[in-house]
């Protein structure tokens, strides 16, 4: 999965942090992020790009396929970065 994060440099941290903390979790194959880009036309506005691999199995190598905890991880990630940007606006 390919994932393109765009927002303010301190959400872009935020979803940075929460990705790589997914690098020991059992079901995570791997994980890549690259480097804070600034977005053409915008001084307030970054993006990162991140790779993610999940195992059909905790820890169980293979063709790559969605699973309940593999939605549920998607699910999770969703909320946390819509929960960290509602924070940083209010």
């Amino acid at each position: 999965m390919e994932i393109r994060v765009i927002g303010r440099k301190e959400e872009c941290e935020t979803a940075k942090q929460y990705y790589d903390s997914l690098r020991g979790h059992p079901q995570t194959r791997s994980v890549s992020i690259s480097n804070f880009y600034p977005c053409r036309g915008s001084a307030e506005l970054f993006r990162i790009y991140i790779k993610i691999e999940y195992y059909d199995e905790p820890g169980v190598g293979g063709e790559v396929k969605q699973t309940d905890a593999t939605a549920l991880d998607l699910r999770t990630i969703h909320d946390a970065h819509v929960s960290a940007i509602r924070r940083r606006k209010s």
